[in-house]
């Protein structure tokens, strides 16, 4: 220490011993105490799963489900105004908990996963179920790799309109909302 404070001209000689404590200067409020307003929407900004096959996560996001690319280039795919990142991986990603996609039409998502489930060599389908929002019914699928569940739901009209004037599909109109 001596050698050091002789070194740099004592530079240390003025410093605190210890950092002041500054939170206790200033009222700590939190942001997600109260209830989001009824009929309000929480939607991730972007989330990121890792996939062992970038040709199967192409055929199951973007042609399946029926997301479009994501313009941050690299294997990215947009759901709505939410983002999925799918950089390649040896293992995939397991999401904890089920990913919610809202369609437009339910019988698009379904024609696709008969078409390509074969493709993908694994059956995607787990079960059709009545919606628990709105009451319409919705498809559970699985990804390729079986690590991810996947709620597709069909959203009511009134709702589809509203989310594509506030998320506009781009220049490929999407199923997905």
């Amino acid at each position: 220490r001596e050698a050091m404070g002789q070194m740099c001209g004592g530079c240390f000689a003025g410093m605190q011993a210890k950092a002041p404590d500054h939170s206790r200067y200033h009222e700590v409020t939190y942001t997600h105490l109260h209830p989001a307003p009824e009929g309000s929407l929480a939607l991730l900004g972007g989330i990121t799963i890792e996939v062992p096959e970038e040709d199967k996560a192409k055929l199951f996001y973007s042609d399946l489900l029926g997301c479009n690319k994501a313009p941050t280039g690299g294997l990215s795919v947009s759901v709505g105004a939410s983002r999925i990142d799918l950089p390649v991986s040896k293992l995939p990603y397991k999401w904890p908990g089920e990913i919610r996609i809202w369609v437009e039409d339910l019988r698009d998502a379904n024609d696709m996963l008969h078409m390509l489930g074969p493709t993908l060599g694994t059956d995607l389908l787990q079960d059709y179920t009545q919606g628990v929002d709105f009451g319409r019914y919705e498809m559970v699928v699985r990804d390729p790799w079986s690590a991810n569940r996947f709620r597709v739901a069909e959203t009511p009209e009134d709702r589809a309109i509203a989310l594509r004037k506030l998320f506009p599909a781009g220049p490929k109109r999407s199923n997905v909302l």
